[in-house]
């Protein structure tokens, strides 16, 4: 009987221990707390391109090919239909042959005038039905400024004014020096690489007097200023 108490007490002895053993260890369980997960990187933003600032300009398209530079010199000839007045006996018209050289803003040429031959009616004792017929060669030399439109010009203008007297008994023809000054405005407007029109406008101021006389008696003097208006074509040769 006292064997079977002892065996009963060792047993419950056991019994304790390992449920004090197994409370324990769930308290330890339960004062751990969990590990949490570690957060994932969150991924850069893609680099945004570069503006350029606000002085600064993107290359163009002319920056990056530049164009050849224009010739600085180049030489045309142009031929022109001439209207004159105030320079003759009447007004008529003519024909105008041209060489210019261009170096930047400048121009220099040489030309050669023909107009054709004006008339007018003179009263003169012992020809009531006589006339004045007079013609006008020049050559003259020019310096011009600024570009296409427009352009200013001065020359001076050398050349022969001829007279003949008609309806006269005793018609005869003289010829007088002819030198004058003149001014000039036009526009030239090119109408490809190479060809181009020009229209300009001349004020013509005769530098030496002439006249003309029929039976001695003066039928015409030179005006104070002439005037000239010209339309043509030129090309230019290189």
């Amino acid at each position: 009987m006292s064997s079977k108490s002892g065996d009963c007490a060792e047993l419950v002895k056991t019994a304790a221990l390992a449920v004090s053993l197994a409370i324990d260890d769930l308290a330890v369980v339960s004062t751990e707390t969990p590990t949490s997960p570690t957060p994932l990187a969150s991924p850069e933003p893609p680099t945004a391109p570069h503006a350029p600032a606000e002085n600064e300009s993107p290359p163009s398209p002319k920056d990056a090919v530049p164009s050849p530079p224009p010739s600085a010199i180049h030489v045309t000839a142009t031929l022109n239909g001439i209207g004159s007045f105030g320079l003759g006996a009447s007004a008529t018209g003519g024909g105008r042959l041209g060489l210019d050289l261009f170096w930047r803003a400048l121009q220099l040429g040489i030309e050669n005038s023909i107009e054709t031959p004006a008339s007018s009616s003179a009263s003169v004792a012992g020809g009531p039905n006589a006339r004045l017929r007079t013609s006008l060669t020049t050559a003259s030399a020019h310096a011009c400024v600024a570009g296409e439109i427009p352009f200013f010009c001065g020359a001076v203008d050398v050349g022969s004014f001829q007279t003949e007297g008609e309806g006269i008994t005793d018609p005869k023809r003289d010829a007088t020096l002819f030198v004058a000054a003149t001014v000039r405005a036009g526009a030239r407007i090119w109408l490809g690489s190479a060809f181009f029109a020009t229209a300009s406008v001349d004020a013509v101021f005769p530098l030496v007097p002439y006249r003309a006389e029929i039976n001695g008696t003066q039928v015409f003097s030179s005006p104070l200023v002439g005037g000239r208006g010209a339309v043509g074509l030129g090309v230019q040769i290189f």
